[in-house]
């Protein structure tokens, strides 16, 4: 259009200047006869147009001179509406010496042509992108198209930036001195695949050829520590072992501690027993068993301090009865028994576990005692000779055990694939499983005399059972509820207290509904993190604790007053703290510093 406007422009002037006659006469004609259609007068400019290009006869036959849409020269703007079929009409004219033709590229909408693909919209944002930054895209096609043009090939994934670096990357390598090879195998001829050099990198030690002066120097200044070991059975089995530390997994025959008949113990009294024949756990003369009942008092300050074990101490046991001994095991995979009367020294040591103790308990008259251990075994031990009387596992980690309070042959322990279970030492296996928790489980308490149990474990959740059924019938979860991996029953048996990993000792009902006293809680003491166990004074009038920073702290169990705070451990928390059943201001604690103090 713009073309023939300027045609229609150029010969316009030609004839004003060449015939202005024949123009003023012709004007005259016109206002003298009738006026002319509009359809005549464009016919007229056409033709006067189409006379001076140059068109070939296919185009000037297919010209309709009356649809014609013809601008005069330097038009901007139409004074009518045309409509959209003259608009879209073909364009007429000469057609370019060079250069695509005046109708290749049809227009399909009002603004120009559009071509249809079906393009993923990350797809094209990633080749935009690559545009913008790099100057190189892919089309749709798998071409290259860069600001200077379209290249073929494919275009990748990232882009064409990458493509550059990497040819920029092969013409640096290939900048190194070029040598010539003439064919006849010089020193710089190519290596065949066949014939290339296999090296040997083992070490002299791994091919076997150490020479003597080689294995002299090994002997003298290598630590063996360092030599490469071979891999045993009791290796292949530790590792499958641990493979199933927290799920069930099978039942791998391996065992990291000793035997029953390689467990030894180590007296340190002066002998085990006296003239009259009476063994050195007797209590010493004049004790005698009190009222339970009797009136206690706060302690005011340590009395003793038992110094043994190297590592901190995980739990200590008074012995059932006179109270006269008191069991501790430590991290130091040490169980001691010490005399809490006489001279207050270590009478004897078990050694049998191969990693910590973590939890101890003695049956009811305190003739065994029972003993955890994080290398994954339970063992059973008598007192007095400190001889090792079972050993249990299910290759599991046990974190708590107790000795059934009615039968000393049966034993339970909390594990930590999640289960309770109840062994018979008189069948040496597990008779009985208790599977409802969702963690490990971290404490067994029995209450009503042992006919129910309460446990909790790491899922927040307290269950209680009835002993020998392996169901549950009650959960304790809320919403508000911490782990509480420490519980103990009040002397009355009515009430038991759980030390919950919110700094908060609860109180819960020991029979019937099992609730929670929600107007009775003992605050203060940090103890988040730490399993510290807490206890009562023999007559439940004083409620016991120890904290994360080794602290003692005394509350009024009625009122939950705070009485006093004693500084008892250093560098770590105190983690199990007692009453003596039968001295009414004797305490006993023990800590992560590895003493165990007594307070008077």
């Amino acid at each position: 259009m713009d073309a023939l406007a300027d045609y229609h422009g150029s010969s316009s002037e030609e004839e004003e200047d060449d015939v202005p006659k024949q123009s003023t006469a012709s004007s005259s004609q016109v206002k003298a006869n009738a006026a002319p259609s509009i359809a005549s007068m464009q016919a007229q400019i056409l033709q006067r147009t189409l006379d001076i290009c140059p068109v070939t006869p296919d185009t000037y036959s297919a010209i309709n001179p009356s649809n014609a849409l013809v601008l005069k020269h330097g038009q901007k703007e139409l004074k009518h509406n045309p409509k959209f079929a003259d608009l879209s009409k073909p364009l007429q004219g000469p057609d370019r010496e060079h250069g695509a033709k005046l109708n290749d590229f049809k227009s399909n909408t009002r603004t120009g042509h559009v071509q249809k693909y079906q393009v993923d919209n990350i797809a094209f944002m990633d080749q935009f992108d690559n545009f913008n930054h790099f100057g190189v895209a892919t089309d749709v096609s798998g071409n290259l198209i860069s600001n200077n043009g379209v290249e073929n090939g494919s275009g990748g994934n990232g882009g064409g930036g990458a493509s550059q670096s990497n040819k920029k990357r092969k013409r640096a390598k290939n900048r190194g001195v070029q040598y010539e090879d003439d064919g006849s195998g010089g020193p710089w001829a190519k290596v065949a695949a066949r014939d290339e050099v296999q090296v040997d990198r083992r070490t002299d030690l791994e091919k076997g050829t150490l020479t003597a002066e080689q294995e002299e120097f090994r002997k003298e200044y290598v630590d063996t520590d360092l030599v490469a070991k071979e891999e045993t059975q009791e290796d292949r089995d530790r590792e499958e072992a641990f493979k199933f530390t927290k799920g069930e997994g099978p039942a791998v025959p391996w065992t990291k501690g000793l035997a029953p008949d390689e467990c030894k113990s180590i007296f340190h009294g002066a002998q085990e027993v006296d003239y009259q024949g009476r063994s050195w756990m007797t209590p010493p003369a004049g004790h005698r068993e009190s009222d339970p009942n009797h009136k206690c008092f706060i302690p005011n300050k340590c009395v003793h301090t038992y110094t043994g074990h190297t590592k901190g101490v995980n739990c200590i046991k008074f012995l059932p009865g006179a109270a006269n001994l008191l069991l501790s095991c430590s991290m130091d995979k040490k169980i001691k028994i010490w005399d809490v009367y006489n001279q207050r020294r270590c009478m004897r040591t078990y050694l049998g576990h191969a990693s910590s103790v973590r939890d101890i308990d003695f049956n009811a008259d305190g003739s065994s005692f029972v003993s955890c251990s994080m290398d994954r075994r339970v063992k059973i031990w008598d007192t007095e000779t400190g001889k090792c009387k079972g050993d249990f596992g299910n290759n599991k980690v046990p974190y708590c055990v107790r000795f059934y309070p009615k039968d000393d042959n049966i034993f339970l322990f909390g594990c930590s694939n999640k289960k309770i279970l109840q062994y018979d030492a008189r069948e040496g296996k597990e008779v009985l499983a208790y599977d409802y928790h969702l963690g490990p489980v971290n404490s067994i308490l029995f209450v009503e005399d042992g006919r129910r149990m309460i446990t909790s474990s790491d899922d927040k959740k307290v269950l209680v059972w009835d002993y020998g059924i392996p169901v549950p019938i009650k959960y304790i979860s809320e919403p508000g509820m911490h782990s509480m991996p420490r519980t103990a029953l009040h002397p009355n048996g009515q009430h038991w207290i759980g030390a919950s990993m919110d700094n908060i000792i609860s109180v819960w009902d020991a029979n019937r509904r099992f609730s929670k006293k929600h107007k009775k809680n003992f605050r203060g003491p940090i103890f988040a993190g730490y399993a510290v166990q807490p206890s009562f004074s023999p007559n439940g009038q004083f409620l016991l604790s120890g904290d994360g920073e080794g602290q003692l702290w005394f509350w009024d169990y009625r009122t939950t007053k705070v009485y006093r705070k004693l500084r008892a451990h250093n560098g770590g928390p105190a983690i199990h703290t007692l009453w003596h059943p039968h001295d009414p201001s004797r305490v006993v604690s023990c800590g992560w510093d590895g003493l165990i103090k007594m307070y008077e």
